[in-house]
């Protein structure tokens, strides 16, 4: 095998035991000290300005919009590139593929997790579960899936890295925007990064591999 196959099989490992790890302190409660510190510093910080840019964040990294969004991607992408670049058609086409169908995999993943782990909301008043934060775990596999697929396909090196750092800044804001709120606990957003972050690694596995089929 490959030394980079054994690095990509490591960083999925690294994200499937860190979700592990971190939900079994959810479970027995050892983390709600952290969550209690940094929940009480977060909104500590109370602006008009910043919850109104916390609510817009909230709007980007929505669920259900991104999941929308994404299946949007994948019928336009595939009917551009049947159009105008046929001939890499075999090439695109399934990236666009996998990109809508991996967000749908997150939401469902999202809601089955959360009922697994039935665990409260910071405001009891929201009808549905805490951990892992949908819009952690989906806005994670939307935003880094999109990332890595632009990655693959950008020959600029700047341009790959100035996307990744904005893909990856976007998604750090919405989880933060979301204790802000006080809707989800820290733990909930590292809980939805590490389930999003097994999705997305397990994707690029495949996407490697169709791709040296194809090469």
């Amino acid at each position: 095998m490959r030394k980079d196959n054994y690095i990509m099989l490591e960083l999925l490992a690294f994200w499937a035991i860190g979700f592990s790890v971190f939900s079994l302190f959810v479970i027995n409660h050892i983390i709600d000290g952290f969550d209690m510190l940094v929940s009480t510093w977060v909104q500590s910080i109370r602006s008009d300005m910043l919850i109104q840019l916390s609510n817009i964040l909230a709007t980007v990294g929505a669920p259900k919009p991104l999941v929308r969004a994404a299946i949007g991607v994948a019928v336009l992408g595939m009917g551009t590139v049947f159009l105008f670049r046929r001939q890499r058609f075999n090439y695109l086409a399934p990236q666009f593929i996998v990109f809508g169908a991996i967000n749908i995999l997150a939401f469902y993943n999202n809601h089955w997790l959360k009922n697994l782990f039935h665990r409260s909301r910071p405001m009891e008043h929201f009808a549905s579960y805490s951990y892992p934060s949908g819009h952690a775990m989906v806005s994670f596999v939307f935003y880094m899936t999109a990332a890595y697929l632009l990655w693959l396909n950008i020959p600029s090196k700047a341009g790959r890295v100035i996307i990744m750092l904005v893909c990856c800044l976007i998604t750090l804001l919405i989880g933060l925007s979301r204790v802000y709120l006080g809707v989800h606990y820290p733990s909930d957003i590292i809980g939805g990064y590490f389930a999003g972050g097994v999705i997305v690694w397990v994707i690029a596995i495949l996407l490697r591999w169709q791709q040296r089929r194809l090469n």
